[in-house]
């Protein structure tokens, strides 16, 4: 954990130091490991998985979802 103090400058100078933060706890890395969809034909619905190294869900989801879409859990 570590703390942090911020200081503004601008052109009239230099603020004072705010006071410490609160104890900041750097959050943990994750791998998210995509399993392989193996070979699909065109028009065939494909069985998407993932997993993360943290343990959390993964979720799947569409930035075009007038050319597909993503249905289940």
């Amino acid at each position: 954990a570590y703390t942090f103090t911020v200081t503004a400058t601008n052109s009239a100078g230099t603020g004072s130091a705010s006071s410490a933060s609160t104890a900041v706890t750097p959050k943990a890395t994750q791998t998210i490991t995509f399993n392989n969809p193996g070979s699909q034909n065109f028009g065939t619905t494909p069985a998407l998985s993932a997993t993360a190294s943290s343990g959390l869900s993964v979720a799947f989801t569409s930035a075009t979802t007038g050319v597909c879409t993503v249905s289940g859990s």
